[in-house]
């Protein structure tokens, strides 16, 4: 019987809503090596109350890279998300599938829970409960997640509204994304049985990892 794995990453389009997948993840084993030295670079106080911190990146020194620091007055939780992602303004990483779709990838701490967020436009991507996102990892880790968050609108620019969804981290999945690269992302639209996947090419795929590495001196810096 073909794995859960090879039905989302396989060459058959196959609906995973009726699949028994946990909503968070299944994964399978693998080992990952260590992590390199980020360094504080300068910051700054923002006009709103936000705190912006660069981080200077081993073997990407001459880029920017930038999370912003805030804490909602009444509720005292804090957030800690991307301002730039290797001199980009964007706070997830952007990806395409083979067929030109654009699917963005990012990282994210909210009271205390680190979240993959995942962007798309809502022309091509609705992000439905119950859509699925495979990874795989260069080590031979994969991972599945089922959409649980509908997606939620967060801006408009020249390619149309783009939408949100966002999946909790676990822990080992964190420490994974830090220690070793994606190799290959799949997203599946149950609604409309429709694959977006693509092998992720070697400088997203470095700006992800590194994404992870720098997520974590921020928060251990907000300590």
């Amino acid at each position: 019987m073909a794995s859960i794995f090879d039905k989302l990453f396989g060459n058959r389009k196959k609906d995973l809503g009726d699949l028994n997948i946990s909503p968070s993840y299944s994964q399978s084993p693998g080992k990952p090596p260590s992590i390199p030295q980020i360094t504080l670079g300068n910051s700054e106080s923002l006009h709103d109350g936000r705190f912006r911190q660069f981080y200077i990146v081993p073997g990407d020194e001459g880029n920017y890279w930038a999370c912003d620091f805030e804490t909602d007055p009444f509720s005292g939780k804090k957030s800690i998300r991307f301002s730039y992602i290797s001199s980009y303004a964007l706070d997830k990483r952007m990806l395409f599938s083979r067929h030109s779709t654009e699917f963005r990838i990012g990282l994210r701490m909210e009271s205390g829970n680190n979240y993959l967020t995942l962007g798309a436009f809502q022309k091509d991507i609705k992000f439905y409960v119950g859509d699925e996102l495979g990874l795989i990892f260069d080590d031979g880790q994969k991972f599945l997640f089922g959409i649980t968050e509908k997606g939620k609108r967060v801006e408009r620019d020249t390619g149309g509204v783009i939408l949100e969804s966002k999946i909790q981290l676990p822990e080992d999945l964190f420490e994974l994304m830090k220690k070793t690269g994606i190799k290959i992302w799949r997203y599946w639209d149950h609604k409309n049985e429709q694959a977006f996947t693509n092998d992720i090419a070697p400088n997203a795929k470095e700006d992800i990892q590194q994404m992870a590495q720098v997520l974590q001196i921020a928060i251990d810096q907000d300590l």
